[in-house]
């Protein structure tokens, strides 16, 4: 028996030297490549102000996001800009202005667009996805946005 448990440790002892034990294929670390800011232009006829979310347009660029949009937002407008011109948007942790319907009870669950700019729900009825929701304070809404 003692044996047996011997040649088990053993046998997990050299797969964890290769980096096999885990499941995972790597030797060595890595440092993953990753971004942030995002470079696109606003869809034509359109007009984005900083600070607003905004989301793809079907490959056409970027437009706010609204109630009306039932798009998935890809970050928050870093400038303003208008039909044609370049817009650049940043995913992260963002303090978005609470509707009143959103409480702590809701921290890990989707938030949705009221307005493009201002309002959040946490319904889902055909209204653009905004990420998730993170924390909920007496000030904001703090939504985990974008890609």
């Amino acid at each position: 028996m003692k044996q047996n448990l011997r040649l088990k440790l053993s046998a997990l002892a050299l797969l964890a030297a290769l980096g096999l034990a885990a499941g995972y294929g790597l030797a060595a670390e890595r440092n993953t490549p990753r971004v942030e800011t995002v470079y696109s232009t606003v869809k034509a006829g359109a007009r984005v102000y900083a600070g607003q979310v905004v989301g793809a347009a079907g490959g056409y660029g970027y437009v706010l996001t609204s109630a009306a949009t039932n798009l998935m937002a890809i970050g928050v407008a870093q400038n303003s800009a208008i039909s044609n011109g370049l817009l650049i948007a940043r995913s992260g942790v963002f303090g978005l202005q609470n509707d009143g319907t959103v409480t702590a009870a809701h921290i890990g669950q989707s938030a949705y667009a009221a307005t493009n700019d201002t309002g959040y729900t946490v319904s889902a009825e055909g209204l653009a996805s905004y990420g998730t929701i993170t924390a909920v304070d007496s000030d904001y809404v703090w939504v985990r946005c974008g890609l």
